[in-house]
């Protein structure tokens, strides 16, 4: 007999608090846990059965979790395998795992015991503040931070547009910060209501201005237009009338029938048909390397990112899943993106892969494990 819910409405706060206090306590404990097998999973590269590039990959693809998160796990695991008693504070509930990501920061296991009696009494920021006055500005610090600079483009949850994130050491943040406030200084005032667009609008507007002058400058100085280009993809009905019901794409993401006629004036445009289906059209055997209009077409089938699962590194190679001297053919449905790691495996490694890329292909490992991967949704 399955027990009725807990009204918590009809609870007191007092007795709100105390199961909160529970339930929480028992999610640090099995994440615990979960943190122990992903040391053992380490250890022994259970991620390379699935052909994941590591093991942080592997847990994206197999928890359904970003690689943010994954990154955040599997560095907590590590760590508190050397501090075992801030990790009974969190086992037990006393720290939660945002304290705990920052604490592993500077924690050492010469005052983890003295940290498990201090941390529980300061806050998340309070932590986080510790974490950055410990940590010391050596050579090679500066140095690692160099390697990871980097810059990210997400989609946005509300599906309007990209997030972009990213890291740059002080200096080059320094530079970037100074070029862009300059740019949106002296953007002036809105021409069409004589108002002043807040700081941080303007700075993405000279963002946008100053990548969309290089462009027109590496064109005018004979670079290859293909990587000068931005592909808008949309239904003809759009280039004859405003129509509320289609959108045009822009790598995959809607755009209004506004922001096309807008994008009509001042951008080069390739003209793209696709089946009603949205199914790209190849070129065959008449040739083995995509041409560029098909690479683009591939690319943004696949939204740019590699098609292995829970990968999501940039796509450097169109792999033909038929090869070519097999009678493969260049044609969308053959060709799956992936990053340079996937494509020797798919090589060297003895994975294959089958089905229609432009659909769902089977990746098949040399020992029989099997992974899907869908195409992202097409435009309707």
């Amino acid at each position: 007999m399955v027990a009725e819910p807990l009204d918590y409405a009809e609870c007191t706060p007092d007795q709100r608090e105390v199961l909160l206090d529970h339930l929480l306590a028992h999610r640090n404990a099995l994440l615990d846990e979960a943190l122990r097998v992903i040391v053992a999973a380490g250890e022994a590269q259970d991620h390379e059965a699935d052909g994941a590039h590591c093991l942080e990959d592997w847990l994206v693809q197999r928890c359904g979790i970003s690689h943010a998160t994954a990154g955040q796990w599997v560095r907590a695991a590590r760590a508190l395998e050397e501090l075992p008693a801030i990790r009974a504070r969190f086992a037990t509930g006393d720290l939660s795992f945002e304290q705990v990501r920052h604490a592993i920061a500077f924690a050492t296991p010469e005052d983890d015991e003295a940290l498990a009696e201090l941390l529980p009494d300061l806050s998340c920021a309070e932590i986080e503040l510790m974490a950055k006055q410990r940590r010391r500005a050596d050579q090679s610090a500066h140095d690692a931070a160099r390697r990871q600079a980097h810059v990210r483009f997400r989609q946005d949850r509300s599906g309007l547009g990209v997030r972009v994130t990213g890291f740059l050491p002080h200096e080059d943040a320094a530079t970037v910060q100074a070029a862009l406030d300059r740019r949106a200084e002296g953007a002036g005032p809105d021409p069409e209501t004589g108002l002043w667009a807040p700081h941080d609008h303007r700075v993405a507007g000279a963002l946008r201005d100053v990548c969309a002058e290089d462009l027109g400058r590496a064109v005018a100085a004979g670079a290859e237009p293909d990587a000068a280009m931005v592909v808008v993809h949309a239904p003809a009905s759009l280039l004859e009338r405003d129509d509320e019901q289609r959108s045009a794409t822009i790598n995959g993401e809607a755009i209004t029938h506004h922001a096309l006629r807008r994008i009509l004036c001042d951008t080069r445009i390739e003209v793209s048909f696709d089946t009603p289906e949205g199914r790209t059209v190849g070129v065959g055997r008449a040739t083995r390397n995509p041409p560029a209009w098909l690479r683009r077409r591939v690319i943004g089938r696949d939204h740019g990112r590699c098609r292995w699962p829970g990968c999501g590194r940039a796509i450097r190679h169109l792999h033909h899943m038929q090869h070519w001297t097999d009678d493969g053919p260049t044609d969308a449905a053959n060709l799956m993106g992936v990053c340079w790691h996937h494509h020797h495996l798919m090589h060297e490694g003895g994975w294959t892969a089958s089905g229609d890329a432009d659909a769902e292909l089977v990746l098949t490992s040399p020992l029989g494990r099997v992974l899907r991967s869908r195409a992202g949704p097409l435009a309707a």
